[in-house]
């Protein structure tokens, strides 16, 4: 049938390009990595009093570097990473996520990230968001 009608075509290939999106975005996981604060040096001069600081309470910092586009799909997956994350160590004040490799984020996965951000600021921690492109910031 698909064969018969153009529009028959263009819908059927409309379907299937939106399950090969679907299907490539949930198999990556929306962390790439993850690391502490005592681990992760930034590529910012720091005097050595702050290298110290960094070292001795570091261990309260997680850095979570997040990637690909976040929508309903990946959003959950993200909301229950940073929720583990916090869990697993109670010493964890601040959740830092990295939107570097972030492409795009939807509606579904903001309201999504308002809801952890809510749930880690009762365990006394704070989210903090950092390198976002334009696209990501005017959504969040």
């Amino acid at each position: 049938a698909a064969f018969t009608s153009p529009f028959a075509g263009i819908g059927a290939g409309l379907a299937l390009t939106l399950l090969t999106f679907l299907r490539q975005s949930t198999m990556t996981p929306p962390v790439g990595s993850k690391s502490d604060g005592a681990q992760t040096m930034s590529r910012t001069l720091r005097p050595v009093w702050e290298l110290e600081v960094l070292r001795r309470v570091g261990s309260r910092i997680v850095i979570l570097y997040l990637q690909g586009p976040l929508f309903f799909g990946s959003g959950q997956a993200l909301a229950t990473s940073i929720s583990q994350t916090v869990e697993e160590n109670s010493a964890v004040q601040f959740c830092v996520l990295s939107f570097a490799k972030v492409s795009s984020i939807d509606y579904s996965a903001v309201k999504q990230l308002k809801s952890v951000m809510e749930k880690t600021r009762r365990r006394s921690c704070t989210l903090i968001f950092c390198r976002m492109n334009d696209g990501v910031y005017t959504a969040l």
